[in-house]
C-alpha cells in the first residue's frame, strides 16, 4: 500500500478508508470481498509499518476499530 507519509510517521490511510468505508463500518453486516481484502491488507501490514495506530483517527472516522485486534476481529 501507498500513501502519503507524514515526517517520521507512517502512510496517511484515511482517504482509501474512507471511500472504501463510505458511509462506515457496520459490524451487523458482513464485510464486502473488497472491505475485507482491505482490512486484511491493514492488519497484515500493521506490524511492520504502525499504520493502524498511526492513523487511528481515520480508522474511527471510517467506522472501524483503531487497533489492529479490533481490524483482525472484524474479519
Amino acid at each position: 500500500m501507498t500513501g502519503r507519509r507524514a515526517p517520521g510517521g507512517p502512510p496517511e490511510r484515511g482517504p482509501i478508508l474512507l471511500r472504501a468505508f463510505a458511509g462506515g463500518y457496520d459490524p451487523a453486516r458482513p464485510l464486502t470481498p473488497a472491505r475485507r481484502g482491505l482490512s486484511r491488507a491493514f492488519a497484515d501490514a500493521d506490524e511492520s509499518t504502525g499504520g493502524i495506530g498511526g492513523n487511528a483517527l481515520w480508522f474511527r472516522a471510517a467506522g472501524l476499530p483503531d487497533n489492529r485486534e479490533g481490524i483482525a476481529a472484524s474479519l
